[in-house]
């Protein structure tokens, strides 16, 4: 359960005794079962899940935070604090946590990136970028912004690839926004359970497919970017952005032979 914590009777002074004026925050603490058991019932199931991801985004002092579910304490409910709770999922509080017999641990920085890095496409045209992700470890949930310009390309869908799924974990949308005012794509994933473990190596992480609208040099740039493993421990990664290049018909240009 929760308790509030009051201070009274608390004073301030400065080194010569003199009273500092000073206001009074209550605290809470909340005492949990076990990690991930926000809801106090003794076992982790989608309420626990939801219970958190519905309130993905929320900050301190947001009409919608609340701090039992911050369960990192850093002020904000993210990623990492979804798939805290989603990587425990299925877990009963009164017996032992099954996880993954092995626990791999990143000594490679996981990089991000666009594939291609750098392409030609003709005006009018759809195209697909991918989101690849390469030297992740045990992967377990992702956070990922992705910004270009709204002028020289509008979004069309955002499609998720196979890597987050590549072991066999059970994924979940968290949140997904589309905005062809600013020319951004934000989409959060989870997968739910400790086991099997998360995907090791490369792969793609989104599909997002864009329409050329005007000639130019479109760039793809990367926001926010979050990656955590299965039990949501925080995976920083490093992101390469991309550039599509948007030009009129083909030419084709053939020699001319003066006799």
């Amino acid at each position: 359960g929760s308790s509030t914590l009051h201070l009274s009777n608390s004073i301030l002074t400065d080194p010569l005794g003199n009273p500092i004026t000073s206001t009074l925050q209550d605290g809470l603490i909340t005492v949990q079962s076990c990690v991930g058991d926000v809801s106090g019932d003794g076992h982790i199931d989608i309420v626990d899940v939801q219970t958190v991801a519905g309130r993905y985004g929320a900050v301190t002092g947001g009409a919608s935070y609340d701090p039992r579910y911050d369960l990192n304490g850093d002020g904000t409910i993210d990623i990492v604090d979804v798939q805290t709770v989603a990587g425990r999922y299925g877990q009963a509080c009164t017996s032992s946590a099954t996880l993954p017999g092995v626990m791999l641990v990143a000594t490679i920085t996981p990089t991000i990136l666009m594939v291609p890095p750098a392409s030609l496409v003709k005006l009018g045209d759809l195209f697909t970028v991918t989101v690849w992700a390469q030297d992740v470890s045990n992967l377990g949930a992702f956070d990922i912004t992705v910004n270009s310009n709204p002028t020289l390309a509008s979004i069309d869908s955002v499609v998720l690839g196979p890597l987050l799924t590549s072991s066999g974990r059970t994924p979940f949308l968290v949140t997904q926004t589309i905005s062809n005012t600013t020319g951004q794509v934000h989409v959060v994933y989870a997968t739910l359970g400790s086991d099997p473990p998360g995907p090791n190596g490369a792969g793609a992480l989104l599909y997002i497919r864009y329409r050329a609208l005007v000639l130019g040099t479109l760039p793809l740039t990367f926001g926010s970017t979050q990656l955590t493993d299965v039990l949501g421990n925080p995976e920083p990664a490093t992101t390469v952005p991309g550039t599509i290049d948007i030009v009129g018909d083909w030419q084709l240009y053939l020699p001319t032979l003066i006799r």
